[in-house]
Order: structure tokens, then C-alpha cells, then sequence
């Protein structure tokens, strides 16, 4: 009886860390909080930021899903579409509250969906929930009138339910979600070998990172001229694309550790102005946080809303006099002689993002991986997965970063020295001086 204490703290120790490890990454991958509102005496800019629409030109109608929107889908289409300059620009939501995001950050609208213009392109970006009763009649309408419509991730489901495309389209989404689809929709034509399809008006694809192929096959068909036959399409897959090499321990053991205890976790500031980069944004938001070793959380002076370089409305997590200490302040895409959490402001990322190369914005997720790869050289392979980035054209090196191992070492020497007291007290428990047990009456023969 005397050893059931020691052998229950050898079982329950184990359980206790591992549950705490589970339920710390539940939170850190899963678990986002809706952003507070805005500030009554906030201002709230409505106008579409000018610099990169045509007046004159067709409509392209950007969904902010009720339920969250995934960032980097959203902003790399928008960078897309807004880099070809041939387009007026709306991003569109079911009220004109603040939107929530993949990432810490809001958005804002530029109008509602009841109030929404006619659409001549229609981009659907991924949602992280369940799709209302009104995006579902709107997305139905707006889909049926639109000349070309772009559905990415599981932004696929949301069209299919509305019941706007043909029963017999042929639709491609991630393939990790294929299990979770496919029963949903006995009735679709899949096709998972390709990152993204065009049939007809349709475009559907997946990869946070191919956005901007998909949506540049959408581009092909809606700026065709009228009446033009546009061919059908689709995206080859690219080599080794997810990773085929499998996750070492030191990877396992450092993302575990990250978003377990947050042992050498950085605090990171980015500042939203006016005229921010969007795509810079969205960049250092979704990629950084995923190593779950740095934390990213936006700021601005007075947390008003901030309309970036292309026209997105930023809605900022916090103000200026409310950051936390910081170890970097980033400015995407500009300057600012901003200060927050005992840092300076340091620019970021390229001042604008070439349309060149395999897409618009693709140098600020080169430049935020590429970092990633210094800074967490041991989880940017993991985040490379997550994202799909072989397009990119980043080098399949892998390197383990003497940085990280620390983490490893601490656990292993927080183990070690809990044996070790483990050890002692057993010791000291034996080499007490015990007394006579007294005889007892039965146990006599």
C-alpha cells in the first residue's frame, strides 16, 4: 500500500501533462475569439479604396462569411482581382458589425447583403462555420446572376447547398475534407486530383496558398469578351504537394511545446494605418501564429478602423496604450514612428506585392515562411504543410534549429527531476527505522 501513492504519480502525471497539452493546442488552433465592437464614436470608412478599382469596370462582390472567414483565401483573392485594376471592388457581409477572421483581426464590410449590387464576379472564400439561412437565399441569387462565381475550400459546400450550380457540376475541394464531404453530398461529381477546376461560369478550388491560381482561372473567364466560349480548365498538381516527408520528433515535440506551455513564445505587434498592405496583414497573421510559438496580434493607435492599400476595412484587436510587452512591431508594407509594448515600429514585407510570379501577394507569404524557417526552423515545416506552399517555389530544405530544442530539454529535464524526487522520497521512506509491528492474537498459531 505504501508504493500505490508513487505508482498513481507515475500514471496520473502523464495524463495531467498530456491533458494539458491537449486542451492548450485545442485553443491555440481552434478557438477564436469573436472581436469586440467597434467603439461607438469610432468612425466607420465606407468608400472602397480607389487607388486599384476602374469606376467603369465590372463588379466583383467578395463574401465575408457570418461565421468567421479564412484570411489568407479572402486576401489573396482580393490582392488578385484588385492587382488586375480593371475591377470595382466590394466585400460584402449579412450585417455591418465587425466580421471575425481566421486570425486576430476584424473586418468590415462594405455593405450588407441585402443592399449588395449585381455581381459579375462572385468569390467565396472559406467559412469556419455553419452558413446562415439568408447567405445561403443570398448566395443562391447572387451566384444565378453573376457571370463567374469562385468558391474555395469549404466554401464549395456553401454553394452547392444553395443549389445554384447544375446537379452534375464537376467540383474539387481540399482533399483532407473528402471524408467529411463527400457523405454531405452523395450527388456531386468530385474531382481531388486537381487544385482547382473551371467548368463554365464554376470555379471551385483548395490550398490556402492556391488562391490565386483559382482565382486567376476565374479572371480568365469573366474578362473574356461576351459571348466568348471559355475552356473548360484545370490546375496540375504540384510535385510533392502535400509534403511527402513525414513530421520528425523534434517537430512533434517543439509544436507540442509551443502551444502546450508557450515556453519561448514571441509576442509579435503588427500596425494597421491607412494604406497598409492587406496581403502583408493576412501574411504575418496566418502563417506566424500557426508555429504556435509566436503570437501576432494587430494595434493601432485609437483602434479605429483602417482601410488598407487595396481596400480592405481592418478592424484592429486592440489599441496602442492596451499591448501587452512586445518583441517586435512590424508595419506591413510602410513606416510608422509608432511605438507599442517598448518597441518601435519596424516596416515589413514588400512595400507592394508584385503580380508577378505565381501570384499577386506571393512575396509577402515567401518572406513570413522564409522568416519562419530562421525563427521556428523546426515547425516551418509542419506550417508549409498546413499552407500548401510548394507553389511558392520555397527550397525543400529542413533544418533543425538549435533554438528549439531547448523546449525538448526543459521537458526532458522537468521529467528527469521528478524521478529524481521520486527517488528520493522512496529512499528516505526505506531508511526510516521502523517499529515493531505489535502481534496480533489471531495470526498466532
Amino acid at each position: 500500500m505504501r508504493r500505490l501513492p508513487f505508482a498513481l504519480a507515475f500514471v496520473v502525471a502523464p495524463l495531467l501533462v498530456g491533458t494539458v497539452f491537449m486542451v492548450s493546442v485545442f485553443l491555440e488552433l481552434l478557438v477564436r475569439n469573436p472581436p469586440p465592437p467597434l467603439d461607438a464614436s469610432a468612425p466607420r470608412p465606407t468608400a472602397v479604396w480607389a487607388g486599384s478599382q476602374d469606376p467603369a469596370g465590372p463588379m466583383a462582390i467578395v463574401w465575408i462569411p457570418a461565421s468567421g472567414a479564412q484570411l489568407t483565401e479572402l486576401a489573396l483573392a482580393w490582392q488578385t482581382v484588385a492587382a488586375t485594376g480593371r475591377y470595382r471592388m466590394m466585400a460584402v457581409a449579412e450585417s455591418d458589425g465587425v466580421q471575425r477572421t481566421s486570425s486576430s483581426v476584424g473586418l468590415l464590410a462594405h455593405t450588407t447583403l441585402a443592399r449588395a449590387p449585381h455581381p459579375s464576379l462572385l468569390i467565396l472564400p472559406s467559412h469556419l462555420g455553419i452558413i446562415t439561412e439568408v447567405e445561403r437565399n443570398w448566395i443562391a441569387q447572387a451566384a444565378g446572376q453573376a457571370r463567374t462565381v469562385l468558391a474555395l475550400g469549404t466554401a464549395v459546400g456553401a454553394l452547392l447547398e444553395s443549389g445554384a450550380p447544375p446537379k452534375d457540376l464537376e467540383i474539387t475541394t481540399h482533399f483532407l475534407a473528402r471524408r467529411s464531404v463527400e457523405p454531405h453530398y452523395p450527388g456531386a461529381r468530385w474531382n481531388w486530383d486537381h487544385p482547382w477546376i473551371r467548368r463554365g461560369k464554376w470555379v471551385t478550388g483548395w490550398g490556402l496558398l492556391r488562391t490565386p491560381d483559382a482565382t486567376a482561372a476565374a479572371l480568365a473567364a469573366d474578362l473574356a469578351p461576351k459571348g466568348a466560349a471559355v475552356p473548360d480548365a484545370e490546375g496540375p498538381p504540384a510535385e510533392g504537394d502535400p509534403p511527402a516527408r513525414g513530421f520528425s520528433l523534434s517537430e512533434w515535440a517543439s509544436l507540442w511545446l509551443n502551444g502546450g506551455f508557450g515556453w519561448g513564445r514571441e509576442n509579435v505587434g503588427v500596425v494597421l494605418q491607412p494604406g497598409v498592405s492587406d496581403v502583408g496583414v493576412a501574411a504575418l497573421l496566418d502563417v506566424w501564429p500557426r508555429s504556435m510559438g509566436i503570437r501576432v496580434v494587430t494595434l493601432s493607435d485609437k483602434r479605429y478602423p483602417v482601410v488598407g492599400r487595396t481596400g480592405l476595412i481592418w478592424v484592429p484587436a486592440i489599441a496602442t496604450a492596451q499591448s501587452p510587452g512586445l518583441d517586435r512591431l512590424l508595419v506591413p508594407g510602410g513606416a510608422s514612428p509608432l511605438q507599442a509594448g517598448g518597441r518601435r515600429a519596424e516596416p515589413w514585407g514588400p512595400v507592394d506585392p508584385p503580380s508577378t510570379g505565381p501570384g499577386p501577394g506571393a512575396e509577402a507569404y515567401r518572406q513570413a515562411l522564409a522568416e519562419l524557417r530562421v525563427r521556428r526552423g523546426s515547425v516551418s515545416h509542419w506550417v508549409e504543410h498546413v499552407l500548401l506552399s510548394p507553389f511558392l517555389g520555397l527550397p525543400e530544405t529542413h533544418f533543425p534549429n538549435g533554438a528549439e530544442w531547448h523546449f525538448l530539454l526543459r521537458a526532458l529535464g522537468v521529467a528527469l527531476l521528478g524521478m529524481a524526487y521520486v527517488r528520493l522520497l522512496r529512499r528516505r521512506e526505506w531508511s526510516k527505522p521502523r517499529s515493531p509491528q505489535p502481534l496480533n492474537e489471531r495470526s498466532l498459531p
